[in-house]
């Protein structure tokens, strides 16, 4: 499959499961965490590695699972209740700069390495930051209307991508 028709099935699925762009539904979100979706996959990256839970019902529409490494939060994988879609993202820049992990290619170690494996063999497609950047015109409760790109369609109703605030800000997270 190539790029633009993995989006246009991203796109499909996005406005599938709200039903409306404009006028949104919510509701998979709470079918979603009620029946478990993600647990199989979410207990084998548990089985490799300390984890914690950060999952927000209320502004997300994923599970959020902190990967720790050291006891430090090293990665961030985020599973979407709208599709077979993750995101897996280092809280510091690897491989070329980026944050963004979608295959073997950009980890930097054995856990990494791992749990990429773990999506594919779960049939996750793990979206790097081109995908997840496009802009949207859905409609959600926190983002502002022109920051709603494909990212918080699938994972999070924030303003934000993964590493942007800290890069827009000049903050940086705790050293992983």
């Amino acid at each position: 499959m190539n790029d633009e028709q993995e989006l246009q099935q991203v796109l499909k699925r996005i406005e599938s499961k709200y039903g409306s762009w404009e006028d949104p539904m919510f509701h998979f979100v709470k079918e979603a965490l009620d029946s478990g979706e993600w647990d199989g996959l979410i207990e084998r990256v548990r089985a490799l590695a300390e984890t914690e839970d950060l999952t927000d019902p209320n502004t997300e529409a994923c599970r959020t699972l902190a990967v720790l490494k050291d006891g430090t939060h090293h990665a961030t994988l985020q599973l979407s209740f709208v599709g077979p879609y993750g995101v897996f993202y280092r809280r510091k820049a690897g491989p070329l700069g980026d944050i963004f992990i979608v295959d073997d290619e950009s980890t930097t170690g054995e856990l990494e390495r791992t749990i990429v494996r773990l999506c594919k063999e779960g049939a996750v497609l793990l979206l790097g930051k081109e995908i997840l950047n496009i802009p949207l015109r859905l409609t959600l409760f926190d983002s502002a209307p022109e920051r709603v790109r494909v990212y918080q369609a699938l994972f999070t109703d924030s303003d934000y991508l993964p590493g942007e605030y800290e890069a827009e800000s000049g903050d940086q997270p705790e050293k992983a």
